[in-house]
């Protein structure tokens, strides 16, 4: 009888395309300073999890592409840093308990710990195979597909408020595409679809091995709607203790946070309907970020209410101008445009009639009152809402 082939586990790069993987994977120093848990392709975590591939990292964790023996299908494994993930997964466990339907969430399925050799526990979380995100999809998505998207993000931001939970870090890169399903796949079929690993060895951490391994690239062919909402790490529910914070990029930040307010169901939709615009005009409304993406925004919706000035300083010498309702200030020197103008340049393709929807929906969520900002539950029951997504079959 043949001998089974042995596993494939990519293949380490030559010392000239060291810097390509280094420049694309987590910084190796946070391996060294104990905080990342080192993995190998091919090891096998939980005596159940064979790690096939990388899927991308982020400042508290890195996470991998794994096959779950037990389940027979491909999971998206989340390693914490060492002592980090309680607060996500407590929280994960309070929306599977009070959202009623969290079909369009990305939630964890189970978790363990990986022990490491200074005596540190990492969590990790099991989650389904999802992806990529939004944000490196967008400029090849047409508008119909967007405009589903926009819809899909709604319905799943409706589920959290409903529950009186708040998002607090709503943006493209926490919303997933639907990803073809890989389970029927061996991992040669996946490494012959999406590439075999490309990896440097790390030096020992933890008293074990690691690879420092470049992403893989999953394309847009291989996804499909419907689309998911993830990233829990800063959710909370309406009651909790929470401090104000500014949300960044700026121009997801509803405008009261810069000016002292706490993060509530307001602020989330201020960042939905920002996203929405974004994805009307297939890319970022405004660019920059600090006093710049500020001026931006106030030329785009117009000055901030009067009584906030006060509150904020972005340490600009134009920034007078932004609470100015008489006119009299000169604007600062970066290319102001309204949001009529905005849509007009960028969105020339569209009927008078949806150049009307879109107006009316971004004056009622971008609006700086929030008290007078649209609900998740009004905008879904919405006539300009519902007439633009009737036009794009959504």
């Amino acid at each position: 009888m043949a001998s089974k082939a042995p596993f494939d586990c990519g293949y380490f790069v030559d010392s000239d395309d060291e810097c390509e993987i280094e420049a694309e994977a987590e910084p190796w120093e946070r391996y060294a300073e104990r905080l990342y848990y080192p993995v190998q392709i091919g090891e096998v975590l939980n005596d159940r999890y064979r790690i096939e591939h990388k899927l991308g990292w982020g400042g508290h964790s890195t996470v991998w592409l794994a096959h779950d023996a037990q389940q027979h299908k491909r999971v998206a494994l989340k390693i914490m840093i060492a002592g980090e993930g309680q607060a996500e997964h407590q929280i994960q466990l309070r929306i599977q308990d009070a959202v009623q339907d969290w079909s369009r969430l990305i939630l964890f399925q189970s978790a363990f710990f990986l022990p490491s050799s200074d005596g540190h526990q990492h969590m990790v979380l099991v989650y389904p195979l999802r992806g990529p995100n939004l944000r490196d999809t967008m400029r090849e998505t047409p508008p119909a597909v967007r405009m589903v998207a926009a819809k899909h993000i709604l319905l799943a931001l409706k589920s959290l408020h409903d529950a009186e939970f708040v998002h607090k870090d709503l943006s493209l890169p926490n919303i997933m595409w639907h990803i073809e399903a890989m389970d029927h796949w061996s991992t040669e079929e996946v490494y012959r679809h999406l590439g075999r690993p490309r990896k440097v060895p790390l030096h020992e951490a933890h008293g074990k091995p690691g690879e420092l391994v470049e992403p893989i690239q999953i394309p847009a062919s291989s996804t499909t709607l419907p689309i998911y909402l993830g990233d829990f790490g800063l959710t909370f529910k309406l009651g909790d203790t929470v401090k104000p914070t500014v949300q960044f990029p700026l121009a997801l930040c509803a405008p009261e946070r810069l000016h002292g307010a706490a993060p509530n169901l307001a602020t989330d939709m201020w960042s939905y309907m920002y996203l929405f615009l974004s994805l009307h005009l297939g890319g970022n409304v405004i660019w920059g970020n600090g006093t710049t993406c500020i001026s931006l925004l106030v030329g785009m919706l117009g000055p901030f209410p009067e009584h906030w000035k006060g509150s904020y300083s972005g340490g600009d010498v134009w920034e007078d101008w932004w609470w100015d309702h008489s006119g009299q200030i000169c604007p600062p020197p970066v290319p102001l445009e309204t949001l009529v103008e905005k849509i007009d340049r960028r969105r020339p393709d569209i009927s008078p009639l949806e150049r009307d929807y879109v107006i009316s929906l971004i004056r009622r969520g971008l609006c700086y009152a929030p008290e007078d900002r649209i609900t998740a539950a009004q905008l879904v029951e919405d006539p300009s809402f519902n007439g633009l997504m009737a036009i794009y079959g959504a």
